[in-house]
């Protein structure tokens, strides 16, 4: 395993932003795994439904908790990246859940012996299970999804999620990290995503699009061929999502 000064094996880090009912779902997963070398820190966006009285009645389980306004998802995961105690992170948006009882369980028997600074499992969409290859071929069409990724957190420590992006942050950072990336794939579920998240909401594809396009044609990770090619097709899909979901 990679080697630091971490306390903790794994940190779950969950962003909820007024999600009581999407909170609630999470935290009882979390609740069923095996905890033991497992942070768990919730960062809150000042929720003012009920989420923080959800987090209260959950605080035995919490170690770590913030609340305050923020300007959006990725400014609350770097929050939780800044706080975190452990040698891996999993980020696990409000709503989403684990796969089974033990997933922690066995995700911890594979954490204490990988070199690997990146893992990525299968994860379950609409009672479909899911399988991605992270390759610039893969990313030229779409994003992998982060919360069935566990990241080391070296990951972090030259590049942060870019707070200024509303969707594609996860997206630039893997573009970012990629090239000298170590990364290892399970075949088998580590969680079942919420596609109530904003990101899977169609009205927002194009301006996903657009946030690619601006971040490929910015990046300097990229050869010119790749860059100007995958950058303006993304433009002009975000122009056509825009008025074809």
């Amino acid at each position: 395993m990679l080697l630091d000064n971490k306390k903790k094996l794994l940190s779950i880090i969950c962003v909820v932003l007024n999600s009581k009912h999407a909170f609630k779902k999470t935290i009882d997963s979390v609740r069923e795994q095996d905890l033991s070398n497992v942070e768990v820190i919730v960062v809150d966006g000042n929720s003012i439904d009920g989420t923080i009285d959800e987090i209260s009645k959950n605080q035995d389980i919490i170690n770590e908790f913030i609340s305050e306004s923020d300007n959006g998802i990725y400014q609350a995961m770097n929050k939780g990246i800044k706080i975190s105690d452990s040698h891996f992170l999993h980020f696990l948006n409000a709503g989403d859940i684990f796969f089974s009882k033990d997933s922690l369980e066995n995700l911890k028997k594979i954490l204490n012996d990988s070199p690997q600074q990146l893992l990525k499992f299968q994860y379950v969409i609409d009672n479909k299970v899911k399988t991605e290859k992270l390759s610039w071929l893969f990313l030229s069409r779409r994003m992998m999804n982060h919360q069935s990724m566990i990241y080391h957190t070296s990951l972090f420590s030259d590049y942060l999620f870019d707070e200024n992006l509303s969707f594609a942050s996860d997206y630039k950072h893997l573009i970012d990290i990629l090239p000298n990336l170590k990364i290892k794939y399970f075949m088998h579920p580590l969680i079942i995503f919420d596609t109530n998240f904003s990101s899977s909401d169609r009205k927002n594809i194009s301006t996903i699009w657009k946030e690619r396009s601006k971040i490929l044609l910015e990046s300097s990770n990229l050869n010119f061929f790749y860059k100007y090619s995958v950058g303006y097709l993304s433009f002009f899909m975000s122009i056509f999502r825009k008025f074809f979901y």
